[in-house]
């Protein structure tokens, strides 16, 4: 359905064309098909989503060519999240099974066609959680549940060190820690296919170093936070390396969705 509306930007015309565009996002499904081919070589997924990562300050902090960036198959370039803060980017990116709503619609009922997770779940990807902070400041990890589906235990952080405090004094847990945890827990577990969802918060404005009061410099927060996840990646690929003959070999991919 093209968009018909036409004219000067007024309120008015910038409205109407706003709503077709959610009109024409209803009408949005993935279908997914019901169930693996039996020969489906087996692979884990990982939505990391890390919270106020934009090209803009990348820029300003001389990040945007991070050698992180050349880890991705993918990277997108022009790219906006179509949210101004964390919890409707992630509700967004787990109800990605469906076209974009508004910001009101995001806290309505959904029912399940939308829920990333569950599409994955039937797939059998067993659902996964884990955040390097508590979820608790904005109901965070409660609007996951309601609004995004995502029932999944949240991994334990349980001994887990700090050295970032959150704005609200919560601690932020190390990222490092935290992917180690993560990669311990699935060579014990030994599942097929896993999806899991990670939250990251250590961009936050106002999140400072342990015993200081003054908030942490971007770029220093940013690597940081980069180095540990650029460390996981290799990891990743040294524990489940690609195969091109698919012979038993664990299959990864990744996309890097900022």
């Amino acid at each position: 359905m093209p968009n018909t509306v036409s004219g000067p930007p007024t309120n008015e015309n910038l409205n109407a064309y706003l709503e077709q565009f959610y009109q024409r996002e209803r009408t949005r499904q993935t279908q997914f098909p019901e169930a693996l081919p039996a020969d489906a070589q087996p692979f884990d997924l990982l939505v990391i989503n890390i919270c106020s990562l934009a090209w803009s300050d990348l820029d300003a902090a001389n990040l945007a060519n991070s050698p992180l960036w050349s880890r991705f198959d993918m990277v997108f370039s022009n790219f906006n999240s179509a949210t101004s803060y964390s919890g409707p980017a992630s509700i967004r990116l787990l109800r990605a099974s469906c076209g974009q709503t508004s910001h009101h619609d995001l806290y309505q009922t959904s029912g399940q066609k939308c829920y990333l997770f569950d599409d994955l779940a039937r797939l059998g990807f067993g659902s996964q959680l884990a955040m390097d902070h508590t979820g608790e400041f904005g109901n965070y990890i409660k609007d996951l549940r309601k609004d995004a589906g995502l029932q999944a235990p949240l991994m334990s952080q349980a001994g887990l060190g700090h050295n970032l405090t959150s704005f609200d004094g919560s601690p932020i847990y190390n990222d490092g820690q935290l992917f180690t945890r993560w990669l311990e827990n699935q060579q014990k577990a030994g599942s097929d296919r896993t999806a899991t969802f990670f939250n990251l918060v250590p961009l936050h404005d106002g999140n400072r170093f342990v015993g200081t009061n003054k908030p942490a410099d971007y770029r220093t927060r940013a690597e940081t936070l980069f180095t540990p996840v650029e460390c996981f990646y290799g990891s990743t690929r040294e524990v489940w390396p690609q195969s091109d003959a698919g012979g038993g070999a664990r299959a990864r991919r990744s996309v890097s969705r900022r």
